[in-house]
């Protein structure tokens, strides 16, 4: 009975949908960098909101990478990309600090193939 439940159970892993993403090393955009307080982590929430406001289209994201809280911008593959990000941050004046940081990304991958 134990055997079937396992075998039932990694039918269920099969049938999953591909995922739409996949992790790869890259850049991001770091505009943020906090200590380990709550004040730092909603200081970097605040920039998370500012940044998705004026730029809808750029994915952001707030992580407490430790001792301390940061918000990234962006999922580059090339350096060059990212370093054009972190100009236009800079010119909207929304994060005098913006750097390029090599981080994980999250890549999209191409649509499952209909059958």
């Amino acid at each position: 009975s134990t055997q079937s439940r396992s075998s039932a159970a990694s039918d269920v892993y099969k049938r999953q949908a591909p995922r739409a993403y996949r992790k790869a090393m890259g850049y991001r955009v770091q505009v943020y960098t906090g200590f380990a307080d709550r004040a730092s982590r909603n200081a970097a929430i605040q920039m998370q909101k500012e940044i998705c406001r004026r730029f809808p289209q750029m994915p952001v994201y707030v992580h407490f990478i430790a001792p301390r809280w940061t918000c990234r911008v962006g999922n580059f593959t090339r350096r060059e990309e990212a370093l054009r990000c972190a100009r236009l941050l800079r010119a909207a004046r929304l994060s005098s600090e913006a750097a390029v940081v090599a981080s994980p990304i999250l890549i999209r991958t191409p649509a499952a193939v209909q059958k």
